[in-house]
Protein backbone atom coordinates (compact mmCIF):
# COMPACT_ATOMS: atom_id res chain seq x y z
CA UNK A 1 0.00 0.00 0.00
CA UNK A 2 1.26 3.49 -0.88
CA UNK A 3 0.33 7.05 0.00
CA UNK A 4 0.05 9.85 -2.55
CA UNK A 5 -0.58 13.58 -2.53
CA UNK A 6 -3.30 14.41 -5.07
CA UNK A 7 -4.17 17.93 -6.18
CA UNK A 8 -7.51 18.02 -7.99
CA UNK A 9 -7.13 21.65 -9.11
CA UNK A 10 -9.65 24.45 -8.65
CA UNK A 11 -13.09 22.89 -8.93
CA UNK A 12 -16.26 24.79 -9.83
CA UNK A 13 -18.19 23.21 -6.94
CA UNK A 14 -19.13 26.09 -4.59
CA UNK A 15 -16.92 24.75 -1.79
CA UNK A 16 -15.90 28.29 -0.85
CA UNK A 17 -19.45 29.40 -0.10
CA UNK A 18 -18.66 29.92 3.61
CA UNK A 19 -15.52 32.03 3.07
CA UNK A 20 -15.70 35.76 3.45
CA UNK A 21 -15.52 37.81 0.25
CA UNK A 22 -11.92 39.02 0.66
CA UNK A 23 -10.60 35.49 1.23
CA UNK A 24 -12.58 34.15 -1.72
CA UNK A 25 -11.39 36.99 -4.00
CA UNK A 26 -7.76 36.22 -3.08
CA UNK A 27 -8.16 32.52 -3.85
CA UNK A 28 -9.86 33.26 -7.16
CA UNK A 29 -7.14 35.70 -8.22
CA UNK A 30 -4.33 33.24 -7.33
CA UNK A 31 -6.12 30.51 -9.31
CA UNK A 32 -6.48 32.77 -12.35
CA UNK A 33 -2.82 33.85 -12.24
CA UNK A 34 -1.65 30.27 -11.88
CA UNK A 35 -3.88 29.06 -14.71
CA UNK A 36 -2.74 31.85 -17.04
CA UNK A 37 0.93 31.12 -16.38
CA UNK A 38 0.35 27.41 -17.06
CA UNK A 39 -1.83 28.05 -20.14
CA UNK A 40 -4.91 26.30 -18.76
CA UNK A 41 -8.41 27.16 -17.53
CA UNK A 42 -8.79 28.45 -13.96
CA UNK A 43 -11.58 26.03 -13.00
CA UNK A 44 -12.28 22.39 -13.72
CA UNK A 45 -15.60 20.57 -13.69
CA UNK A 46 -16.24 18.24 -10.76
CA UNK A 47 -15.54 15.25 -13.04
CA UNK A 48 -12.26 16.69 -14.31
CA UNK A 49 -11.22 17.43 -10.74
CA UNK A 50 -11.97 13.85 -9.69
CA UNK A 51 -10.00 12.40 -12.62
CA UNK A 52 -6.60 12.69 -10.89
CA UNK A 53 -7.88 10.86 -7.82
CA UNK A 54 -9.25 8.04 -9.98
CA UNK A 55 -6.05 7.96 -12.02
CA UNK A 56 -3.97 7.69 -8.85
CA UNK A 57 -6.09 4.81 -7.56
CA UNK A 58 -5.99 2.83 -10.79
CA UNK A 59 -2.83 3.61 -12.79
CA UNK A 60 -0.62 0.51 -13.00
CA UNK A 61 2.51 2.66 -13.42
CA UNK A 62 2.15 4.00 -9.88
CA UNK A 63 2.35 0.63 -8.14
CA UNK A 64 5.96 1.23 -7.10
CA UNK A 65 5.85 5.04 -6.83
CA UNK A 66 4.57 5.69 -3.29
CA UNK A 67 4.84 9.23 -2.00
CA UNK A 68 4.34 10.85 -5.41
CA UNK A 69 2.57 14.20 -5.89
CA UNK A 70 0.01 14.05 -8.69
CA UNK A 71 -1.88 16.76 -10.56
CA UNK A 72 -3.71 16.67 -13.89
CA UNK A 73 -3.52 12.85 -14.04
CA UNK A 74 0.28 12.74 -13.89
CA UNK A 75 3.17 12.78 -11.45
CA UNK A 76 4.10 16.41 -10.91
CA UNK A 77 7.18 18.20 -9.60
CA UNK A 78 5.12 21.34 -8.92
CA UNK A 79 4.28 21.30 -5.21
CA UNK A 80 2.98 24.87 -5.11
CA UNK A 81 -0.74 25.38 -4.45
Amino acid sequence: MHAYAVHPGMIAANLGRHLDRSDLDGIIERARRSARSAGRRAYKSVGAGAATTFYTATAPGLEERGGAYLADCAISDDHAP
